[in-house]
């Protein structure tokens, strides 16, 4: 815990020295959380830092409990619990990435998905349901399709100020079916 306490405010004071105010965790636990409060309480939290929680799959709906309390705790313009994060796909150098058509070099495999299309919608929808932002790692273009279907059916029916409001994301997209391009504006 010290060593990670050291590499944190490190790594935040090289941020803030080239000028940076605000800082994106991506993927962290609740304890990464609690560590940010007790540097924050003790002036050695330079920056803002706005934190996703990682929802690994299975994850229980008691740490769901505990991601929104939380979110609910750490709030202000300092610390925010600002969304959670998921994977859809792995990544591209060891084809685990999901694609549409096999890998060039290797033809057996276009990756995985790592949850199947419906229960991804439904994690969405039910996480949706509960007031979380949602950062989702998804490179391969038919990881990215899912997710963008997954998106679809959280957000049907949903008034048009929750669909303002909901600011989500897809991390890295790294390659995208052209058919997808139009579907991230919508």
């Amino acid at each position: 815990p010290a060593a990670i306490e050291r590499g944190v405010r490190s790594n935040v004071a090289a941020a803030v020295r080239s000028g940076i105010t605000t800082l994106v965790e991506p993927q962290s636990g609740p304890e990464d959380v609690e560590l940010y409060a007790r540097l924050l309480a003790r002036g050695e939290l330079p920056a803002r830092m706005q934190v996703a929680l990682f929802h690994r799959r299975g994850t229980p709906e008691a740490d769901l409990d505990r991601f929104a309390a939380l979110r609910a705790r750490y709030a202000d313009d300092r610390l925010r619990v600002s969304a959670i994060k998921l994977y859809i796909d792995d990544v591209i150098e060891p084809h685990t990435a999901a694609m549409l058509a096999p890998y060039a070099d290797r033809p057996d495999t276009s990756g995985a998905l790592l949850y199947a299309p419906d229960e991804f919608a439904d994690v969405l929808t039910r996480l949706d349901r509960r007031g979380f932002q949602l950062f989702v790692h998804a490179i391969g273009d038919r990881g990215i399709r899912t997710a963008l279907d997954a998106f679809e059916a959280a957000f049907k029916g949903a008034p048009a100020d929750a669909l303002r409001a909901a600011r989500w994301r897809i991390e890295h997209a790294q390659v995208i079916a052209p058919a997808d391009i139009a579907r991230f504006g919508k």
